[in-house]
């Protein structure tokens, strides 16, 4: 896979691709399910790059469509997918994640529309094997960056997708333009440098593991030959990362000032690479 092997320098760091490294992100992420929904609920920009996610998934696919989405979590966009009739086959390394979406979506009537597995966004061409090919495959912040094996996903996307289909990823961005600005003015050059190297290590990131960041050009790289990049939109651009939008509530209406702007600017050429996060649609070749 010439994409992914041009990639092989920036990768993850020995003892960080196996399965010591997935049993850690699984138990990471079984800690944080009972807070997901607060948290991203109580975080105006966290909120904003649901809301874009959603409406995106929202235009991409309808009523009747077959949609596998890895890395779920708790179901903030699989609910809304549900809602819109379109069925999804939901997939998280968490099984109390997995456990929570399937409880929301029988609360609210959907459960016939929904199955789920447990397993790693490397595993999907396994998981969906049997199940038919797929209209659309969706991972949005979280899975894509959390993967050693980021390649065996692309591939299994491919696989499982009807030609013509969808790949919708949202993942970290190697260049996030806010973060420039405030280390390089502060010199916190490590934690810049990580990140815009490509793989930031915990402690030198806000993450509680290791994160693979990418740009653009390093998506196009790794789906090169299997998908055709239809769609980039930088989450935010203008905005600060999730994790500084307490730090600045106190400023009034500046927030909500910003996400509004960012809504108009998060597509347009140049901006759209310099989100804290990238969303990227792909289609997948008819070859």
């Amino acid at each position: 896979m010439p994409g992914h092997d041009s990639l092989r320098k920036h990768g993850w760091p020995d003892g960080h691709t196996g399965d010591g490294y997935y049993r850690r992100l699984e138990a990471n992420f079984d800690w944080y399910s009972a807070e997901y929904d607060a948290s991203i609920a109580g975080n105006i920009i966290e909120g904003y790059l649901r809301s874009v996610s959603t409406k995106t998934l929202e235009s991409l696919f309808r009523e009747g469509d077959r949609v596998l989405e890895v890395g779920c979590g708790t179901g903030i966009e699989t609910i809304e997918m549900l809602k819109r009739g379109v069925h999804v086959h939901a997939v998280d390394i968490s099984s109390r994640m997995i456990e929570r979406l399937s409880r929301k979506a029988e609360e609210a009537g959907l459960g016939y529309m929904l199955s789920v597995s447990r397993g790693r966004a490397s595993g999907i061409a396994s998981i969906g094997k049997d199940r038919g090919l797929f209209d659309g495959v969706v991972t949005t912040f979280g899975a894509f960056s959390s993967e050693p094996h980021i390649g065996d996903f692309i591939s299994g996307a491919h696989a499982i997708l009807k030609p013509g289909g969808l790949l919708v990823a949202g993942f970290w961005n190697r260049f996030c333009l806010f973060e420039m600005l405030l280390y390089g003015m502060e010199l916190r050059r490590r934690r810049l440098s990580e990140r815009m190297r490509g793989l930031s290590t915990r402690g030198n990131c806000r993450f509680s593991l290791e994160t693979r960041s990418y740009s653009v050009h390093d998506f196009r790289r790794l789906t090169d030959g299997m998908f055709s990049t239809v769609m980039v939109k930088g989450l935010p651009v203008l905005s600060p990362p999730p994790d500084f939008a307490r730090r600045l509530e106190r400023w009034g209406g500046l927030l909500p000032l910003l996400l509004r702007l960012d809504e108009r600017v998060n597509g347009l050429p140049i901006l759209n690479r310099l989100g804290d996060y990238l969303l990227v649609v792909a289609r997948r070749k008819l070859n």
